[in-house]
């Protein structure tokens, strides 16, 4: 039975996240996509599925290319084999069917995140003509990191829409694409999303958290988090980020993607959060 290479949009939404889920469980961070919130994701990362792949032999799916597109720059979310068909060659034929693909549909740029570990798929993208722009670091904390001084003030669940003016005002650094404005505004819309916004002593904004709970694992993912530039970002950030300590002390705190020059990296050293894992951004021109 032959391995074929079959356009995403043809394919039930199950085979898709099978691929995905078989490709990415035993990763660095593993990666776990569940059916029926795909559409979540599809909608707030812009996954575009006539422009993504997955590989198959017969009815079950080898690997995939998940790729979304923001005008005329894409993103691959996830390339990756299950482990008994890697090392044979399909990531290549799935990376360069995308970049075939990529090309007819008049995209110019394309992006990736890759764990720094990964050297196999690191080897892939340099063939493929992949160049490193910057270091992406995650940063996590838990309860058994210590306790933190209360802070002097501290944020307020809000309305999305108190927030959404300042997603592309308080940018403090080029976002990667899980952080671009444009995906933000999706999650703004979650249920399980919590925005909070701190004010200063005149009350007007000085920063906000996007929040996501996983309260059965005890723990918080921050989606997203910035402040206004006309004040130190050092100061609301670490404000923020005691308070989200001081309300939440028995939970883990996760934030994916911070870029190396990030001036918020300061408060997480000062705060006793760790590195836990290190991405390679990259980029590659068609």
């Amino acid at each position: 039975m032959h391995l074929y290479i079959e356009p995403a949009h043809q394919l039930p939404i199950k085979t898709i996240v099978a691929a995905f889920n078989g490709a990415f469980r035993d990763h660095a961070k593993p990666l776990q996509m569940h059916e029926p919130y795909f559409h979540d994701y599809e909608q707030a990362w812009d996954l575009d599925l006539t422009l993504s792949s997955v590989a198959m032999r017969g009815h079950k799916p080898l690997g995939l290319s998940l790729v979304g597109r923001r005008g005329a720059h894409a993103w691959i979310a996830g390339l990756g084999m299950l482990p008994n068909w890697r090392g044979q060659g399909i990531g290549t034929q799935l990376l360069a069917t995308t970049h075939t693909v990529l090309r007819k549909a008049g995209v110019k740029r394309v992006t990736l995140e890759v764990h720094d570990g990964n050297e196999p798929a690191l080897q892939l993208y340099h063939q493929h003509g992949y160049r490193e722009l910057r270091e992406l670091l995650t940063w996590q904390r838990t309860p058994a990191d210590g306790p933190l001084p209360d802070p002097p003030a501290r944020p307020f669940e809000v309305p999305a829409q108190e927030v959404a003016p300042y997603l592309d005002a308080w940018e403090h650094v080029t976002p990667t694409w899980l952080r671009e404005p444009a995906t933000i505004r999706r999650y703004l819309q979650w249920s399980n999303v919590m925005p909070m916004l701190l004010r200063d002593r005149e009350g007007k904004p000085s920063g906000y958290l996007l929040l996501l709970f996983d309260h059965p694992r005890k723990k918080i993912t921050i989606l997203d988090m910035s402040a206004n530039p006309r004040v130190r970002i050092i100061d609301p950030g670490r404000h923020m980020l005691q308070a989200l300590y001081l309300l939440h002390q028995e939970y883990s705190t996760l934030l994916f993607h911070e870029p190396v020059e990030s001036p918020l990296n300061r408060v997480f050293v000062a705060l006793h959060y760790h590195v836990s894992h290190r991405y390679l951004e990259m980029e590659s021109v068609l």
